[in-house]
């Protein structure tokens, strides 16, 4: 029987932002290999699967800000979250640079 889906924004984010990671380290690991078009396609593959984890990571963020912006969130909590979602945003990039 499969677990439990996460019900809320949070906990989806919270599992895609688990990927993201994953996802960046065998990009990265692969700087010191010989460029082929075999690495080339799987790089290429790896690349996109990144782009749409992301993309899903950012609009579970927009949700997540959206709920704590209806259930009170102060503005600390909410400068936190943004600042959490940036640093993310920072570390894919950085990870793209330097594998792809």
């Amino acid at each position: 029987m499969a677990p439990p889906r996460n019900s809320t924004a949070g906990g989806s984010r919270s599992a895609v932002k688990g990927h993201l990671p994953r996802i960046l380290k065998p990009t990265q690991d692969v700087e010191s290999e010989v460029m082929t078009a075999k690495l080339d396609v799987e790089l290429a593959g790896e690349e996109t699967k990144l782009d749409e984890k992301m993309e899903r990571f950012k609009k579970l963020s927009v949700e997540c800000q959206k709920e704590m912006t209806e259930n009170g969130a102060n503005h600390q909590d909410l400068d936190a979250e943004y600042d959490s979602v940036n640093q993310m945003e920072d570390e894919v990039r950085a990870g793209k640079i330097s594998s792809f």
